[in-house]
């Protein structure tokens, strides 16, 4: 009964981080630029250069991907393994003190052609552990498809981070 108790607790906070990832979090802020890291911060956008393309000019293929991509990064975030649990738990206990996350997050992610998540750039957390954690967490598999073809890269994707304690 104990066993089933704790499942379905963790179902609940798994439904939950999914419920927050779907309307508040892993909102997917779908910028693209070309071969080369951008600046940080919410306002990505004006830095950008040239090859900068905002959510609503890139062509479908790219949004559908950059949605598979969404999807993958709140799956795996959403994990039930030691670093998945240990970056959720980081959020909920110091969500709103000094030294605990932003409420948004920007998190650029470049993805080779095999699927795989080449690597991830975003601003530093106050925790280098948490740090290690995401960067662990979004490189850990395989998106499932290809990038489509000419898709500038990287993808700007905002998490929140708002995590309420139960």
């Amino acid at each position: 009964m104990h066993i089933v108790n704790e499942f379905i607790q963790l179902r609940r906070r798994v439904a939950a981080l999914c419920v927050l990832a779907l309307s508040l979090g892993l909102l997917i802020f779908p910028a693209f630029a070309h071969g080369q890291e951008v600046g940080s911060g919410p306002a990505l956008a004006p830095g950008l250069g040239s090859d900068y393309r905002d959510a609503t000019q890139a062509p479908p293929s790219w949004m559908q991907f950059a949605k598979l991509v969404k999807y993958r990064f709140e799956t795996w975030i959403s994990a039930n393994d030691k670093v998945a649990n240990r970056f959720r738990a980081y959020l909920i206990d110091h969500a709103g003190k000094d030294d605990g996350p932003p409420q948004t997050l920007t998190v650029r992610a470049w993805v080779n052609p095999d699927g795989t998540v080449e690597r991830v750039s975003f601003p530093p957390l106050k925790d280098s552990q948490a740090d290690d954690d995401l960067r662990t967490i979004l490189k850990r598999g395989n998106i499932g498809e290809a990038p489509p073809p000419e898709m500038l890269q990287p993808l700007n994707l905002r998490f929140s981070l708002n995590l309420k304690k139960k």
